[in-house]
This record gives C-alpha cells, sequence and structure tokens, in this order.
C-alpha cells in the first residue's frame, strides 16, 4: 500500500512511484492525496496505473463554520486518510469542495 501526497512541483512523481512498486507480481494499493482544486479525472489520466495497480484518489477540501471557511487540520487530513483506506472509497472528499468561493 502506498498512500501518495505529491505536490504540483513533482509532476513525475506519481509515474515513478508506480513504476517502482510494480516491479514485483503482487497487487498493490494507491492511495493518491490531492488537494482541493485539483482537476481528479486530469491526474488520473496524466498517468497510467500500471497491471496490478488498484487506484484511489483523496482529495483534501476545506471547513466552513459559523460563517468562516479554513483549511482542514492535520488531524482531519490523517483522519480522512485513514477513513479512506479502511472502506477502499474510490474517490473521497475529506472536507468539502464547494462552494467554491467559499474556499480560505
Amino acid at each position: 500500500m502506498v498512500v501518495a501526497w505529491i505536490h504540483s512541483t513533482a509532476p513525475d512523481a506519481l509515474g515513478i512511484i508506480a513504476k517502482e512498486v510494480s516491479g514485483s507480481e503482487k497487487i498493490w494499493e494507491l492511495f493518491h492525496v490531492l488537494g482541493s482544486s485539483t482537476d481528479l479525472n486530469k491526474i488520473k489520466r496524466g498517468v497510467t496505473m500500471p497491471k496490478g495497480c488498484i487506484y484511489y484518489q483523496i482529495r483534501l477540501g476545506f471547513v466552513i463554520k459559523d460563517n468562516r471557511s479554513r483549511w482542514l487540520t492535520n488531524k482531519e487530513i490523517s483522519d480522512g486518510v485513514i477513513a479512506s483506506i479502511k472502506k477502499r472509497n474510490k474517490i473521497r472528499t475529506v472536507g468539502q469542495i464547494e462552494p467554491w468561493e467559499k474556499r480560505p
């Protein structure tokens, strides 16, 4: 199992990780953590997942409370990633991503 949170400054990193991990014949899972403004479909189209890789996407959003918005805390992020791993959701959003104009 790989949990990867890769910033846009390393566009080739996901493909490199997938290639390295896929060197064995075993089936493996990739949980790809992405920021709220990321186009999930574009990211997935950009990298060809090798045979044996089960791909999941986790999009990080924000929280609105008392009419104010804030980014997720480290605990909210880690709890959301752990929940995604446990539930095996193909696509999961932690927090919210809409309304977009309310983001911090």
